[in-house]
């Protein structure tokens, strides 16, 4: 009986260790899973190096906007000079047709002449293409019948002659005096119309919006803040998950560790022979197999201590046991 004792006594201290270490390693403070850690590690530097290139990106944005308008300032100022130089240009032009107009005497009288004869000539032509008669164009021009009815046949239908490459004494003359052709010289004609080049709508500098980089940089500070949280949850499923695993593991030691107390004791029952009544005899042994086989409960230890109780003195009676053999068991 001692000897059943002793052993029932050293199997519940083996289970009692092995449920305190399933315990502290289910209940304890958890270790971090060694990949997970290093996942989290290259996440965070792949998010700074991400971040820093935004930061460049930006910088270097704001820089050439810098840059660019910097170089539209000067090229506005090149152009205001040259405004200034082409107004220059032509008060000189308009001073010089003055003087001309003023010297107009001095001119050769050949010379003007020659001009006069060639000026009725394409006035002629002009007015014929324009759809005039040949007794109109005489009345107007003043050239002979025969001249003006050849003109009128030839440049009827299109002019033989370019207007645009005439020289400026021929297009801005008028044929109503016969004594010059500077009195109807228009010097605004000869200047040239001034083409309407919009140099400043051109050149204006635009007005970059940033505010879409704003909300790229928040945008992708917001999926760095989402990956973060992600990463924080799976790491936390990941550690309850293993805790489940231990938790199962150790009910599955512990019923495995009770069935091998059970079978052992039953081993040990088949080879001891009782001389005591079957009923007597078996309430001890009875008791004792439902002490171990019953698993210990978690929160108190009582079940253990049971398992040790001695039984009452009215259910007992004396029992004698053989000499058994270690190489037996």
């Amino acid at each position: 009986m001692t000897w059943l004792l002793v052993v029932t006594l050293i199997l519940n201290v083996i289970l009692l260790a092995a449920v305190i270490i399933l315990w502290k390693r289910s209940f304890g403070s958890p270790k971090d899973d060694p990949r997970l850690s290093r996942g989290l590690q290259l996440l965070q530097s792949k998010i700074s190096v991400l971040e820093d290139l935004s930061d460049r990106t930006d910088r270097q944005v704001k820089q050439l906007i810098d840059l660019m308008e910097s170089k539209t300032r000067q090229i506005q100022k090149k152009i205001n000079h040259s405004d200034q130089q082409i107004q220059k240009i032509d008060q000189s032009m308009r001073k010089s047709l003055e003087v001309a107009n003023i010297f107009q005497d001095k001119i050769p009288h050949e010379e003007i002449i020659k001009r006069q004869t060639s000026a009725k000539y394409i006035q002629a032509a002009q007015l014929a293409h324009k759809g005039k008669t040949v007794d109109e164009i005489v009345d107007i021009v003043g050239l002979p019948k025969g001249e003006v009815e050849f003109i009128s046949k030839v440049n009827r239908k299109e002019l033989v002659f370019d207007e645009d490459q005439l020289p400026a004494w021929a297009s801005t003359w008028n044929g109503d005096k016969s004594d010059g052709y500077f009195d109807r010289y228009s010097v605004d004609k000869l200047a040239g119309q001034k083409a309407d080049l919009a140099y400043k709508e051109a050149f204006e500098v635009p007005q970059v919006d940033m505010s879409h980089l704003e909300k790229i940089g928040v945008e992708f500070k917001e999926s760095c803040r989402a990956a973060d949280e992600s990463e924080k949850e799976r790491s936390e499923n990941s550690l309850q998950k293993v805790k489940e695993n231990i938790i199962s593991q150790a009910e599955k030691g512990a019923k495995s560790i009770t069935k091998m107390l059970n079978e052992a004791i039953g081993e040990s029952d088949d080879k001891v022979s009782l001389k005591a009544e079957p009923s007597d005899q078996a309430e001890p042994v009875t008791d004792a197999i439902e002490a171990v086989s019953t698993p210990p409960k978690e929160e108190t230890r009582e079940p253990l201590k049971t398992t040790v109780a001695q039984p009452t003195e009215p259910n007992i009676r004396p029992v004698e046991f053989p000499v058994i053999d270690s190489k037996d068991i």
